[in-house]
């Protein structure tokens, strides 16, 4: 498997449009502008069949139980949330045409094989298909990067779905750290998992974030997510399964805008005087003034030093050498020692 890079800004933010388009094209066309808007480098769906993905009597999550459809089961909650193969091509075309990079998790094997014929830049693979080797297989050929999220998976998991991946000969691949939770509890995020999974595969990791706040994803990207995903809709008051816990269209945007500004924070690492610092180096440093009028030959105490601002004479730090100099020069009251005062001593 190559490892991919993740060029432009840092992080590849990818705004999860999910089934918050309802089954609407209309929605899902906003969607797209709204993550574009938002600043996001990528929005990502979901395509899938729901014969061929759900058994028909399968319940529904307890996040899911409110959400409409004419049965009480998955199946019927889901029916009316798909998109054609269609509506997928236009809105890749779309995509395209605003600068956005367009994404989508498949969830059988013809979703999936649909979207490696579209030769997509990225294709997502969700927690719940990590150990689905079918669809790993047909996606194992994509022209770009695979994404594989990792809720409810342990290590084992991981290198297991990695290793069939490696057996196929898969091209790129990348992780995120997810916690399988609608909402998660931000006590649950468990962020350093993101630097586990980047040390223990040295692949390009990131962080698929299902809590209701900022601080998770960016913490991650303290931590190294090269990657972040979050859910976003048009309105929280939608139906539908994911709606209640999605960012609105302002909070995308503001959430973005807060992960380039923790990157940004990050730097390099160097600790070093900045150039930005050195203004206030010269104002709030001290420089060692003289406490009183002194003498060509007099000896400095300690009591005729004063370590003041600013620094435009003698360092503070060079205090202890300055003491017990024998003058060579007379020096006023709060005039400032100079570098002459300990090398040309009398």
């Amino acid at each position: 498997m190559n490892t991919p890079t993740f060029a432009g800004r840092t992080p590849y933010v990818i705004a999860e449009a999910g089934v918050n388009h309802n089954g609407r094209f209309d929605l899902a066309c906003d969607l797209v502008r709204a993550a574009k808007a938002a600043g996001a480098d990528a929005v990502k769906f979901q395509t899938f069949v729901p014969e061929a993905v759900i058994q028909p009597t399968a319940p529904r999550a307890k996040y899911q139980e409110a959400s409409p459809g004419e049965g009480d089961g998955m199946l019927d909650m889901v029916k009316p949330l798909a998109l054609s193969f269609d509506d997928f091509r236009r809105l890749r075309t779309l995509c395209d045409d605003i600068g956005i990079d367009f994404m989508s998790t498949p969830f059988d094997r013809e979703s999936a094989r649909f979207l490696v014929e579209l030769g997509l830049p990225f294709i997502k693979i969700s927690s719940g298909d990590l150990d689905n080797y079918s669809l790993l297989e047909a996606v194992a050929d994509a022209p770009g990067t695979l994404i594989l999220s990792t809720g409810m998976a342990d290590l084992e998991d991981i290198e297991q779905a990695l290793a069939y991946l490696r057996a196929r000969r898969a091209g790129a691949v990348a992780l995120l750290h997810c916690v399988s939770s609608y909402p998660a509890p931000a006590e649950d995020a468990n962020v350093s998992a993101v630097a586990t999974l980047a040390e223990e595969f040295g692949l390009p990791t990131g962080y698929s974030d299902h809590t209701t706040g900022f601080a998770a994803a960016c913490a991650a990207v303290a931590l190294g997510a090269c990657i972040v995903e979050k859910h976003f809709t048009l309105d929280k008051a939608l139906p539908g399964p994911d709606h209640a816990f999605s960012l609105s269209p302002a909070e995308l945007q503001a959430f973005t805008a807060q992960l380039r500004e923790t990157a940004a924070s990050l730097g390099d690492g160097v600790k070093l005087c900045l150039p930005v610092e050195v203004e206030l180096k010269t104002l709030a440093r001290r420089s060692l003034y003289a406490a009183r009028d002194l003498k060509a030959g007099e000896e400095v105490a300690p009591d005729d030093v004063l370590a003041m601002r600013p620094a435009t004479g003698l360092a503070a730090s060079l205090y202890p050498r300055l003491l017990g100099q024998r003058l060579g020069r007379d020096i006023r009251r709060l005039e400032a020692f100079q570098a002459v005062d300990i090398e040309g001593a009398a």
